[in-house]
Order: C-alpha cells, then structure tokens, then sequence
C-alpha cells in the first residue's frame, strides 16, 4: 500500500492539488507469482480538475533455471481537460534469458500512461505550464538488452528501444510556453549503453550514454545524452561522490531544424555519517560554471552553485 498528499503553490497564482493511494497484493497459482495493483490519483490545477485511475495485473514463471517470462494487463483511465473520459487497455510483457552465469537477454513490451506533475516541472526547471492535464500516452514501448555481469552488482549491458507516445510535451516559441502534442504521434528510437561497477563498496560508478532520434525534431530530448556518477569510501563514515553530465545539441521547437549549442557540467559532493540514520552533505554542482540551456534560452542551466543540507534515512 502507499499514498501520497501534496499542495503545491506555484508562481503567477497557479496552485496544484494532488492525492493519490495505491494498493498491491501477491500470490501464487500453480508455480506462477501473480501480483496485482490498484491505484487512483486527484489533481486539480487551478480550477481544472483531473483524474487517473489504474488497474492491472502480471504473472511471473520461471520456465527453465536460466529463463522466465512476465505476463500481464493495465487499465488506465483518465479524464482530459476536454471532459471526455478516456480509457486504455495495455498488455505487457517481458522475457529474461541467463545466456550463462554471467550474460542475459532482456526484452520488454511496456505500453503505459504516464502523467506529468506541474509542480515537478516547476521544482525541476521553473516552468509553469498552461495546460491543466499533462498525460502522455505511451502506446508502445519496446525495450531490448543484452549485457554481461563480471561480479555482482557490476554490468555493462547495450540495448535499443522504440516508443511511440500521444500528448508528448513540447515548446511553442510563438506561445513561449510548453503544451503537449494534439492529435499526433511522436516516435523515438534509440540506442544506449549502460556500466556499473562496485569494488567492494570502496569505489565504483554507474553511468549510460544515449542516442535517440525522435519524429518531428521533438524539443528537450538531445540525439545524444551522457550522465557518469562515480563514488569512493576512503574514510569509515565519508562519501566523497562525483558526476559529469553530457546534454547535446537539442531542437528549440517541434518540426523545426532550429537548435541550440550542448553543454557539459561537472559536480562534485561529500557527504559525513553523523549518526546511523542521519549525515551532512556539501555539493559543489557545475563546477565549470558552464553555460547552457535545457530547452530555449529562457530555461538556461543554473551555473557554479554550492549545496549543504542534511539527510535522513529510516
């Protein structure tokens, strides 16, 4: 079970009101694992008001010691700013193969709805949008891997995916505001290849580079994207933690060949134990003092800034 409660105030007297629960349940049916869910979710972004409603269920056999199978069904639905209620039926699937002890092959068919929160956006990039609902619909979404683990909790593994989504987010220079794409499917291919590495919980890192391509040269996404984190314990109680960030040329506006520069940033942390539950951090976030922007010169990166706080885990 879960749930969660947020009241958001946003600038330009927008506000945003968001409840929602879910609830889960397993079991076993001859030596197949079933688990099924349940969850629904309130938004209300000034005096529009939404909701989604999920159901589903997925079955887990193991055919052989070294493949397995994941069957199952969602329903979503969910009410458009247009008042017509909506309702998707999406079965999804996925297969892991143990080539040998140590390679696998992973396929995966995943369609869903996804919603985006204002509040999310506006925490992580200062937007505020003007569309009251944001759900993206992700008819298909089609994953496949292949990878090696040389020890445990160490990979590297290279995939390709496919995703074909209804209300993409998009940006409108002539507006200067995002909106979602009506009426239109965006596309997206791609390529990536993913790394992680523990020695002993002394040092390691985990990083992805990405290449994708999208139909109508859809704004925000970057044809080619690269995030590396790397950690190291040298002293009982300290976390010293790095990361370098590659966000490349990226298109301005939908079906246009317009486009603004990439950039690079580099960040950097340590973080102390002070008691078993509880640690104080510093960051120190493009410590280049790069320049860049996320979608257009109004959404820039923020330059060198120094972070301190503290941290709780129960």
């Amino acid at each position: 079970t879960g749930g969660a409660y947020k009241d958001a105030e946003l600038p330009y007297n927008k506000n945003e009101l968001n409840i929602g629960g879910k609830i889960s349940a397993a079991g076993e049916i001859y030596d197949i694992s079933l688990i099924t869910h349940a969850g629904a979710e309130y938004l209300k972004f000034d005096d529009e008001a939404n909701s989604i409603v999920s159901s589903g269920i997925k079955g887990n056999m193991l055919l052989w010691n070294n493949m397995g199978f994941q069957l199952g069904a969602n329903i979503y639905v969910f009410k458009m700013q247009d008042d017509n209620t909506e309702i998707r039926f999406y079965p999804n699937a996925s297969f892991d193969w143990a080539l040998t002890r140590s390679s696998f092959i992973k396929i995966s068919f995943k369609p869903s709805v996804a919603r985006h929160s204002h509040s999310d956006l506006y925490d992580r990039n200062g937007l505020v949008l003007p569309v009251p609902v944001l759900f993206e619909d992700k008819k298909r979404d089609i994953d496949g891997e292949i990878g090696w683990r040389f020890k445990p909790g160490s990979l590297i593994s290279a995939g390709i995916f496919y995703i074909d989504s209804d209300q993409s987010l998009i940006f409108s220079r002539k507006g200067n505001f995002f909106d979602v794409v009506k009426n239109e499917s965006v596309k997206m291919t791609g390529f990536r290849i993913k790394g992680k590495y523990d020695r002993d919980g002394k040092w390691g890192f985990d990083g992805e580079f990405l290449v994708r391509n999208t139909s109508w040269n859809v704004p925000y996404l970057p044809a080619v994207q690269t995030d590396i984190h790397g950690y190291m314990t040298p002293y009982k109680k300290w976390l010293f933690r790095g990361a370098v960030h590659f966000f490349g040329e990226h298109y301005l506006e939908i079906d246009s060949d317009d486009t603004d520069d990439s950039f690079f940033t580099i960040d950097f942390g340590v973080e102390r134990e002070l008691l078993s539950f509880l640690s104080v951090y510093i960051d120190i976030r493009n410590i280049t003092d790069s320049d860049g922007t996320w979608w257009t010169s109004q959404y820039r990166i923020p330059g060198i800034g120094l972070y301190a706080g503290l941290k709780s885990r129960f």
